[in-house]
């Protein structure tokens, strides 16, 4: 998602929405995170490796049965 982030801010993703699109809502609803914090620290310069450690420090406790794709 962050390298679709980059392209949606540069302006050079095509056709593909950054969001809402239909397989990244299985992503955001995964990982709780929020569109439009991420394109925003994504556009403030962060790399790869800040925004996996800003995850680490605020994803939400999730348990085995949240991990499975609802029907």
């Amino acid at each position: 998602m962050l390298d679709k982030a980059r392209a949606d801010l540069l302006g050079i993703n095509g056709e593909y929405n950054y969001y809402p699109c239909g397989l990244g809502a299985y992503f955001w609803k995964f990982t709780g995170l929020d569109a439009k914090r991420l394109k925003e620290f994504v556009a403030s310069g962060a790399g790869d490796e800040e925004v996996d450690a800003g995850y680490a420090k605020t994803r939400p406790k999730r348990t085995a049965k949240d991990n499975r794709m609802e029907q």
